[in-house]
């Protein structure tokens, strides 16, 4: 089993998330891939009730830097 711990920030949500995705070795070329983020009632990002948009915006552009077909989000 491996884990991932890091400490980061909205603002430096990017960085972090391409550490993860290399982490992962996902290989993404030629795929479609669908990103869930949890969506529970309108609120403002700070409460924490939903995934913050910073989270979805930097998995996106991860997903597109490795070339996945297509992004998808709800």
């Amino acid at each position: 089993m491996r884990y991932f711990i890091a400490d980061s920030t909205y603002t430096g949500m990017q960085e972090t998330m391409e550490k993860v995705f290399d982490f992962l070795s996902l290989d993404l070329e030629g795929k479609t891939v669908l990103l869930k983020p949890n969506l529970l009632w309108p609120s403002e990002p700070e409460q924490g009730l939903n995934t913050h948009p910073a989270v979805i915006e930097a998995a996106v552009r991860c997903c597109e830097e490795r070339k996945a077909s297509k992004v998808l989000h709800w």
